[in-house]
């Protein structure tokens, strides 16, 4: 529908995506079978979102914090949804994770959460963190 309503595909191709898109390009580098586009968009949406979860709970900047927390609910009931629906886990190995969202950062010119983490040399902090938090919560 975002797509659609600003008749540019730029909604589509925010941090979680581009990470899908990563993951995407190893399987296939490596004669790995893929998976469902949605399933791994929504497998990154979950990282992002510990992600942002991460830096509301960390960051000083007033400005940030209040982009920040107006989604915060939002990440709740999607963490909630994926669990009442019980959403497969497509990609549960640690160090594939982390380089897929290492990756993406260079893939795309596109100023996301990941740059900047990047650009506060946070990134490989996040990455890790966020990564065990969703490996735990596809675990439960």
């Amino acid at each position: 529908l975002g797509m659609a309503y600003t008749g540019s595909s730029r909604p589509a191709s925010g941090s979680e995506h581009i990470i899908e898109h990563a993951w995407d390009l190893y399987n296939v580098e490596n004669n790995l079978q893929t998976h469902l586009h949605g399933l791994e968009v929504c497998e990154a949406t979950l990282l992002v979102a510990f992600m942002y979860k991460m830096l509301y709970q960390e960051t000083e900047d007033k400005h940030l914090k209040g982009l920040i927390g107006k989604y915060l609910p939002y990440f709740d009931k999607m963490e909630e949804f994926c669990k009442k629906m019980e959403v497969p886990a497509t990609i549960l190995d640690r160090e594939l994770m982390i380089s897929g969202v290492k990756k993406a950062v260079v893939m795309r010119d596109r100023y996301t959460i990941l740059f900047y983490l990047r650009d506060k040399n946070l990134l490989d902090t996040y990455i890790e963190k966020a990564v065990d938090k969703v490996i735990a919560f596809y675990k439960k």
